[in-house]
């Protein structure tokens, strides 16, 4: 893994059981290679997501 790359690519079938499988995976690729970071955020491609409502979040 080169620094400061932000793509993470991995071999699973697309279905809620492996969904398990990624974050799993991802969570313990970001407790390895980001310590010492204050988050970690997981966004699959069927997550509904607001950037707006997330910076708002972070600043209460």
């Amino acid at each position: 893994m080169h620094n400061q790359d932000d793509l993470i690519v991995g071999d699973f079938e697309d279905t809620y059981f492996d969904m398990t499988l990624k974050m799993h995976h991802s969570f313990v690729w970001a407790a390895t290679f980001c310590r010492g970071r204050p988050g970690f955020l997981f966004i699959d491609d069927d997550f509904a997501f607001s950037e707006n409502n997330l910076l708002a979040a972070m600043d209460k």
